[in-house]
């Protein structure tokens, strides 16, 4: 990973709000400048990377690009920059299930061993829990070194069917991004089409998101929006993963455009009433995505006919304060950017990282490594943490989160522990190590 410098202001600021034509309403013209008052005091402070748009029914009140997709050469984000919209492919997915079930295609109760065979326990495992997360599927069966090569949905299943469920099908809900890689072949061998040219028919283009298109397609449009990670003084860049490695579950790319697009598709019944009702719940709708530095969220209220959508290629904490904010800003209600944490980054010596580094349980029969990029910095799993000192972390993608270190009396460490807010939560030690 290369480290570069912060994003200029001139860039940062991003280009001027777009207003359209039907926003003359004063209240509404008023909750626009309160937007965009917010999207001002981030941007200044170099927390977007991203593009915002806000709209009222089909009028787009606001959209406006800030920072870079990429750093080298220096290109300036757009409306029209496609980017990785991670988990927001899960309901997209969805989309495309629901019209095969409408076309006789296949059912929710249908075992997933009427096209996947030889699939361990395929006899148990439907389609409904696949979709519903209750399949026991893992929530990743890949290698990280098979996160930079090309895959189609039949090389996840054949990695998955050699992993052991974490539950028992249909006894439990565990989140699972490889359970939609087996949805989408099972959706392959339903409908005789591959997953790429079903989300394309099915999902892009009765929206006309021309934007977008999946990571399995073969052709994926030329310079999506690189990813990099907010650190103290700048940012540094990824190491682009291909992917296609989440083909069901996270392999879109698409536009803020593109998305909101879907969306005003999904809210009028323009794929169908079944789909609009198992989207919304009580009139809302809320997606959110992260993968690999990229961080997608859209909401909509039918209450407001108010619709937000953000794609960024930096996962600051700004943006998931902007995603809970957007709504109720353009509803009118004026509410303040957020607090942007001070980080006082610490270096450790390569005793101290060796300590800490190793992997911890993020969830049962599941491990993440903790391993430190730099002397300052460490990965776990897809969270970058700031070293504060030899037990504590801070994080620029989660204002409200501290990490700290658990040990036990004789000095072995035994836990992550990560606290956000109110809420704490655990990572066990898999195999802890002495202290040097």
């Amino acid at each position: 990973a290369a480290f570069l410098g912060a994003l200029a202001p001139a860039v940062a600021f991003g280009q001027a709000p777009t207003v359209a034509a039907c926003t003359a309403d004063s209240t509404v013209l008023a909750a626009a400048r309160r937007t965009n008052d917010y999207l001002d005091v981030l941007a200044r402070h170099h927390e977007l990377s991203a593009v915002v748009l806000v709209a009222r029914g089909d009028c787009v009140l606001i959209e406006r690009a800030f920072g870079l997709a990429r750093l080298a050469p220096r290109t300036p984000n757009t409306p029209a920059t496609r980017f990785a919209v991670a988990s927001i492919t899960k309901p997209l997915t969805v989309l495309v299930l629901d019209r095969l079930i409408r076309d006789g295609r296949l059912t929710l109760s249908d075992p997933i061993a009427r096209w996947l065979p030889t699939f361990p326990r395929g006899d148990e495992i439907t389609v409904g829990e696949l979709r519903d997360h209750r399949a026991g599927i893992p929530h990743r069966v890949t290698a990280p070194a098979d996160e930079y090569r090309p895959h189609v949905a039949a090389d996840l299943v054949a990695l998955a069917a050699h992993q052991s469920l974490v539950a028992a099908p249909g006894t439990k809900t565990a989140y699972s991004t490889a359970g939609y890689a087996i949805l989408a072949r099972v959706l392959e061998l339903a409908s005789g089409r591959p997953y790429a040219v079903l989300l394309e028919s099915l999902v892009f283009r009765p929206a006309k998101a021309s934007g977008a298109a999946d990571a399995t397609s073969g052709s994926i449009f030329p310079s999506p929006a690189r990813s990099y990670v907010r650190v103290p003084g700048g940012f540094m860049s990824t190491r682009p993963q291909d992917l296609s490695y989440l083909v069901g579950g996270g392999s879109v790319y698409a536009t803020s455009r593109d998305l909101f697009r879907i969306i005003r598709t999904l809210v009028v019944g323009g794929y169908s009433q079944t789909s609009r009702d198992s989207a919304l719940r009580n009139g809302r709708l809320d997606w959110t995505g992260i993968t690999d530095g990229y961080i997608a969220a859209a909401g909509y209220d039918s209450a407001t006919e108010l619709t937000t959508v953000t794609t960024a290629n930096v996962y600051t904490g700004a943006i998931v304060h902007l995603h809970d904010d957007l709504l109720r800003l353009a509803a009118g209600e004026p509410i303040p950017p957020p607090t942007m944490p001070v980080i006082r980054a610490v270096r450790l010596s390569p005793a101290q990282q060796h300590r800490i580094t190793g992997q911890y349980e993020t969830r049962p029969g599941e491990t993440a490594v903790l391993a430190f990029m730099t002397p300052s910095l460490a990965l776990f799993g897809g969270a970058h943490l700031i070293v504060t000192s030899d037990t504590t972390f801070g994080s620029l993608e989660s204002y409200d989160a501290t990490v700290g270190v658990e040990h036990d009396a004789a000095g072995l460490i035994t836990a992550l522990r990560w606290t956000d807010q109110s809420r704490v939560t655990r990572y066990p030690r898999v195999a802890p190590k002495k202290p040097e």
